[in-house]
């Protein structure tokens, strides 16, 4: 179970992991389910409520309400990734992810980075290339944090 922020929105990503390989070069994939989660803005219109992402002030010509409700939705997501030794305590990494669903626009990216770790803990530091619908390029600074016990 991992918990993420990217791009504005948080949520949780539920998933089943296998690391094949050994010590030195070792491969991994995982499929599971992204849950995201949002508060959105309810707007009045001349047509009645209507759902908002926020990126305006103004939708309709209409002030938004207070309403704000907690959204969520899940979505397919699977990744897969090489990782590689340079030191006791690091690790290169590359990894591949693909999300998406009905009603839901694909998002794809390729994270190269390092990892460095101790017993239970480790750390992420890299820089991917997100895309939404096959349209939108982002650069996207990933840290990553986890606990093993």
């Amino acid at each position: 179970l991992a918990y993420f922020h990217v791009v504005g929105m948080h949520g949780l990503r539920p998933a089943l992991s296998m690391k094949w390989g050994g010590d030195k070069v070792a491969f991994h994939a995982s499929v599971g389910t992204m849950i995201f989660l949002a508060k959105g803005d309810t707007y009045e219109t001349c047509g009645g409520p209507v759902a908002h992402d926020g990126s305006s002030e103004y939708y309709g010509g209409c002030a938004p309400s207070s309403n704000r409700e907690l959204e969520s939705h899940a979505v397919p997501h699977a990744t897969i990734g090489v990782e590689a030794r340079f030191w006791r305590h690091g690790k290169f990494f590359l990894e591949g992810f693909v999300s998406g669903g009905k009603d839901t626009p694909t998002v794809g990216g390729v994270v190269p980075g390092v990892r460095f770790h101790g017993r239970g803990f480790a750390a992420d530091i890299g820089l991917g290339v997100m895309t939404i619908a096959d349209e939108i390029v982002l650069p996207l600074p990933v840290l990553n944090f986890s606990y093993r016990w």
